[in-house]
């Protein structure tokens, strides 16, 4: 009888713990953690410890708290859920920039009460330096973070499903109770403000609720970085893109303001060479270009004409003053090598028309092409670097090629273990990390990008109806702005590209206070030559990198710090 008892018990405590709802959620959420690899209870310590060392330092009381606030980098994602946050919670953020430059930081809002948010907004106040000079309105720009649910890929993520890619203008936010919600803030400084520490508040509020205020440091080094591109950065637009979301009576007049858009990150939108070229009227085209020209750019591309028509249009550039930013693509796109033989015949032909006009085209250097092609887009993964010296030396560019993956590739290992491409759902710093590797490596400092604004379809309808992610297996491939109502909307990974262009333009600078640091001690200058070759603690080869943004972010510090120093002599 006593036997009978205790396994009456021991079922009625199994059929208790069976079902139980908080352990019914905790055996869900153990078979889907989240993008590190942790269970809900872990997830959970993880972000509890943080509010309870913010209250502690400030004596507050967390069961007093509707909400708290974090502040994560540029490079660290936010996704919706509120246990997945990886920031730091607090009240004081920090950016460090040079002038003539863009930055950004992350403010999220995490609810800690089982109830939602209504009305969230984030504004920044004025800043102002010791001596009472203000950064000039308008000089922070506030964005929503906002989210597009991405499908099977082919290749390794972290997660499926709602990933934070899109950055709209900042309006009220609601954010359920489960749920945080981040605000991205991209600072941009003039080439002309003293350096400096500039100083202003943050104000979070939400509907019926206290607000937080926040400090905002910017710490302006004295250095300026360059408005022309020294590391040049090319894609393609999709000027029928516009037709179909603003109207084809509009195309014309937003396809300038994409490419206007793209120009001022310094990203050259390649077909303004092409677009709206007709054999008998260069009147739309010389327009464009005239005007891409006075924003910046660097390189274009001219349609594939031929014979009498080539050379007309060639002429044309060269009384413009504009032949030598000039290419034309060459016979096929990723020929294969059944293909050479016609390839070379067609530079042949163009080159009998223009000798100097430079052929390009998307394929590793391969010595079957020798002479029929001046600047080749090579895929990082398949690398040959013997073969890209060889290219190199004898005057020819060597360009890396992004995109999801190009075809006809042998690769050394798999293409996702590099930060060739620019998907959403691989890390931020894939974005930004590849332009210190075009450094290190000494590549032709200029690459394309696979593409501007080639959105999926339905796009015109979007945000009402949702982004389709991709037509294809890889997510986000193809484009890197989104469709607003009067213009394009910016991504997490074009900002991140363009952090990752200054990067480049911080070593240039650099290796320019090297060479002049006649007075600076041998120390500071031996220092800073190891900083020009990137250290391995950061980038060891184009598929083993420090996946850390803390130590890329440290090292752009010691760049900036180091050209200070050289510059005023040491």
């Amino acid at each position: 009888m006593k036997k009978t008892a205790m396994l009456l018990a021991l079922f009625l405590t199994t059929i208790a713990w069976a079902s139980d709802p908080v352990k019914d959620r905790e055996k869900e959420y153990f078979k889907a953690p989240d993008h590190w690899e942790l269970t809900l209870g872990d997830q959970k310590d993880y972000i509890e410890a943080r509010v309870d060392r913010y209250c502690q330092a400030r004596k507050i009381k967390p069961d007093s708290l509707e909400y708290v606030c974090g502040t994560a980098n540029s490079l660290t994602k936010i996704f919706k859920d509120k246990y997945w946050f990886k920031g730091e919670i607090g009240d004081e953020v920090v950016m460090d920039m040079a002038r003539n430059e863009r930055e950004s930081v992350q403010v999220a809002v995490i609810p800690l009460k089982d109830k939602l948010l209504r009305g969230v907004t984030l504004t920044v106040g004025e800043l102002k330096n010791g001596q009472g000079v203000k950064l000039p309105s308008g000089a922070i720009q506030v964005f929503n973070v906002e989210y597009v649910e991405t499908t099977k890929a082919c290749y390794p993520v972290a997660h499926v499903g709602w990933w934070p890619d899109p950055l709209l203008p900042a309006k009220a936010v609601d954010i359920p109770a489960a749920e945080t919600r981040a605000f991205w803030l991209e600072a941009r400084t003039g080439k002309d403000i003293p350096a400096g520490r500039y100083e202003g508040k943050i104000t979070v509020a939400a509907t019926g609720l206290s607000s937080v205020v926040l400090s905002l440091t910017i710490n302006v080094w004295d250095i300026t970085l360059p408005s022309e591109q020294v590391a040049q950065t090319c894609t393609w637009l999709n000027a029928g893109k516009c037709g179909v979301k603003h109207g084809k009576d509009r195309e014309k007049e937003m396809y300038r303001v994409y490419a206007e858009y793209f120009l001022d990150h310094k990203i050259n939108p390649l077909e303004l060479g092409k677009q709206y070229c007709t054999t008998n009227d260069y009147s739309a085209v010389t327009e464009n270009l005239k005007w891409g020209f006075e924003h910046g750019l660097a390189r274009f591309e001219i349609p594939r004409l031929k014979g009498a028509d080539l050379k007309k249009y060639c002429e044309h550039l060269r009384r413009q003053g504009w032949f030598d930013k000039a290419m034309i693509y060459g016979y096929k796109d990723e020929p294969h090598p059944r293909d050479y033989e016609a390839f070379r015949k067609d530079s042949e032909a163009i080159r009998q028309v223009e000798p100097k006009l430079k052929i390009f085209m998307a394929e590793s250097p391969v010595a079957g092409l020798d002479g029929a092609v001046d600047v080749w887009w090579s895929s990082m993964p398949a690398d040959q670097p013997e073969e890209i010296r060889r290219q190199l030396r004898a005057g020819r560019e060597v360009w890396w090629y992004r995109c999801g993956i190009p075809v006809r590739l042998e690769y050394a290992r798999p293409f996702y273990e590099y930060p060739s491409d620019v998907l959403l759902d691989r890390p931020a710093i894939d974005m930004r990390v590849f332009y210190l590797m075009m450094w290190k490596f000494r590549m032709t400092p200029a690459t394309f990008f696979y593409c501007g604004m080639q959105w999926p379809s339905g796009f015109e309808k979007w945000p009402q109806q949702p982004w389709q992610t991709s037509v294809t297996l890889w997510n986000g491939d193809g484009y890197v702005v989104y469709p607003g109502e009067n213009g394009p909307m910016p991504s997490i990974r074009l900002e991140c590209m363009v952090d990752g262009i200054e990067d480049y333009e911080y070593l240039s600078l650099l290796r320019q206070a090297v060479d002049k640091a006649s007075n600076a001690a041998a120390a500071d200058v031996e220092a800073a030559r190891k900083l020009l070759e990137v250290p391995v603690e950061l980038v060891v080869s184009t598929h083993y990198y420090n996946k850390d943004p803390k130590v890329l972010l440290e090292f752009r510090r010691k760049v900036a710090g180091m050209i200070v120093k050289l510059s005023r002599g040491g």
